[in-house]
């Protein structure tokens, strides 16, 4: 049946649409590895001597680590933005992969929680690419997925907005359903400024999390 099914659907890159499975040669060599010497807590360049973003320098965010395989552009923004936007959600199976592959072994044993949509975004999409992210990374890791949290308000797209506009505008609008895990692998698609990876962690901190590290298909340097 399989055979079947990929002569009349044959897989296709999730950047270029080229004849093949997860990333093409082509696509995978344009992928930017992160800096070996990222800020120890964002992943964002260092601009101090103790590895210190100038926004982690001004205040530690609720977070601990982040970990992303590359730097968003390319190839794997064409692959997120296809599984956010196009409804290509096996992308996401093959994003799952480019972590493990870089991340083999779980980053901490604890619970793994996704970035929550609001319900009229999920309701638009049918369905949360941050969870489906999740639960490949679960079954790779051997680690429980959980929905700790959910949003309570539509943020809208902050596409155009600073990180400072962001952190204003995510405030207040996540919630914790119930008591956090105390060990959090907080799952998204991307990390762009920070802010939303700082809301959620702001908020699982507050519900009872103690160490959080978050996990994204990519960074945006």
């Amino acid at each position: 049946m399989s055979l079947f099914i990929d002569a009349i659907f044959p897989p296709r890159c999730v950047s270029c649409d080229q004849r093949t499975e997860g990333f093409c040669d082509i696509c995978r060599d344009t992928l930017l590895k992160m800096p070996l010497l990222g800020c120890r807590y964002c992943s964002d360049n260092p601009s101090t001597v103790d590895l210190l973003c100038r926004n982690c320098f001004r205040q530690v965010p609720d977070f601990d680590k982040v970990l992303s395989p590359c730097q968003y552009g390319g190839a794997i923004a064409n692959a997120i933005i296809a599984a956010k936007h196009g409804g290509r959600h096996g992308n996401l199976f093959h994003i799952a992969k480019l972590i493990t592959e870089t991340y083999p072994e779980k980053p901490i044993d604890g619970t793994i929680v996704p970035v929550p949509i609001h319900w009229r975004t999920r309701l638009k999409r049918q369905y949360n690419q941050a969870e489906i992210l999740a639960r490949h990374l679960g079954n790779h890791w051997n680690m429980p997925v959980e929905a700790t949290l959910t949003k309570t308000r539509n943020t809208g797209n902050q596409r155009g907005l600073n990180r400072f506009q962001r952190m204003e505008n995510l405030r207040g609008a996540l919630k914790a359903r119930s008591s956090a895990p105390e060990t959090v692998v907080l799952v998204d698609d991307v990390v762009t400024s920070g802010a939303t990876a700082g809301e959620a962690s702001r908020v699982l901190k507050a519900a009872g999390a103690t160490r959080i590290i978050v996990v994204t298909g990519a960074r945006v340097l």
